[in-house]
């Protein structure tokens, strides 16, 4: 029976949080890097070759790692017609890269699951993610794949086109959901000009219909190492870390154009706003949510939190005859799940089908007014 690994990437993200934490002496100069910060045991870097930042947060506890590339680029980059992109992407960056692709036997299920290794990615509203756990022994295997992904994916079209009805599927999922399909209408009424108008899941038509010139253009656009955020957590020795990562990605070169930044500002709401849905089925459900504070305009650097630039909410819902309202609340640092695609090594308990993805549908986002399904 094999163990399966726990992900030590939970105590970055929350750690990463901890501003007030008091700063550490600043360690050594690493060769190729800007030393920037260390916050509690997180040091952030900076690869002078490209602007690439790395977090690290050695813990020696397990041979054990976690290693995460996050790029700065959510639903709320897409416009219409792309809905969606931005997860669809994220389903064909496990399709193959210039050196890692089923044709040479190294498409990423191909080396991790022999590894017993575990990963999985996310899109949210302001972030992408992809993450892997594993043995230590295997970090220079890993950080060479994921340097490759970055600007080596082959996205063609002979991957598009059944990686989309499995996104489609998970959109259809959510409609099946009384509380998903409510809350997709809540955060439509709820921002009007801001893009956390539409679901990270995107809309059907543009999941069905956007084409792979497109999601390339979306690719080059925002998938670039000045965009990113690199976090290793586990154990490994700092030095070492920041050399492999320096000797895989250095290479990659800057955004040869600026990366786009969202100007975009949601007017203020002058009232109540409410919605209803109705559809067949005998259950109901009752939402209300308010929007607190407005949706700010996002730096360009922040760090890898799912929630850096996202207004905090709080979301009430009941459900059936009875009048108890359950408190739903999204916390600032860890909102509601985003949609994810899931994928694991043999020592897990389930395991899908190589043939689909199980992935959780678009969340409910911050969002304000009330609205209720019959």
């Amino acid at each position: 029976m094999k163990l399966r690994l726990l992900s030590p990437l939970p105590f970055l993200l929350g750690a990463a949080g901890l501003s007030a934490a008091a700063p550490a002496a600043s360690p050594a100069p690493v060769e190729g890097y800007h030393f920037v910060q260390t916050v509690g045991a997180i040091s952030e870097y900076t690869l002078d070759a490209n602007g690439l930042q790395v977090l690290l947060l050695p813990d020696h506890s397990a041979p054990v790692i976690t290693y995460q590339v996050t790029y700065r680029v959510g639903s709320r980059n897409e416009v219409t017609g792309t809905t969606g992109a931005t997860h669809l992407l994220e389903h064909l960056m496990f399709k193959g890269s210039t050196h890692f692709n089923r044709e040479l036997g190294t498409k990423v299920d191909q080396i991790l699951d022999p590894i017993g290794a575990t990963n999985n990615a996310s899109t949210w509203v302001d972030r992408t993610n992809y993450h892997e756990t594993f043995g230590a022994e295997h970090l220079p295997l890993i950080v060479r794949m994921e340097a490759d992904r970055m600007r080596g994916l082959l996205l063609r079209d002979s991957d598009r086109q059944p990686e989309m009805t499995v996104v489609r599927n998970e959109f259809e999922r959510g409609e099946n959901s009384p509380f998903q399909a409510l809350m997709k209408e809540i955060t439509a009424a709820a921002y009007v000009a801001h893009p956390y108008h539409h679901s990270t899941i995107g809309w059907r038509s543009d999941i069905e219909q956007v084409s792979t010139a497109k999601l390339r253009e979306f690719y080059d656009t925002y998938y670039w190492p000045d965009n990113a955020t690199v976090s290793v957590v586990g154990d490994f020795q700092p030095a070492a870390a920041l050399a492999l990562v320096r000797q895989h990605y250095a290479a990659i070169p800057r955004a040869p154009k600026p990366i786009p930044q969202l100007y975009t500002q949601e007017p203020e709401q002058t009232g109540p706003r409410r919605v209803v849905v109705k559809r067949a089925g005998r259950l109901g459900v009752s939402g209300s949510a308010t929007r607190s504070p407005p949706p700010p305009i996002p730096t360009p650097r922040r760090s890898p939190s799912s929630a850096s630039s996202s207004p905090t909410a709080r979301t009430a819902a009941s459900t059936g005859p009875s009048p108890t309202r359950a408190s739903r609340p999204a916390s600032p640092a860890f909102p509601s799940p985003p949609t994810t695609r899931r994928s694991t090594s043999p020592s897990s308990r389930w395991r899908p089908a190589r043939s689909t993805r199980r992935s959780s549908s678009s969340p409910p986002r911050r969002s304000s007014g009330s609205s209720r399904t019959a």
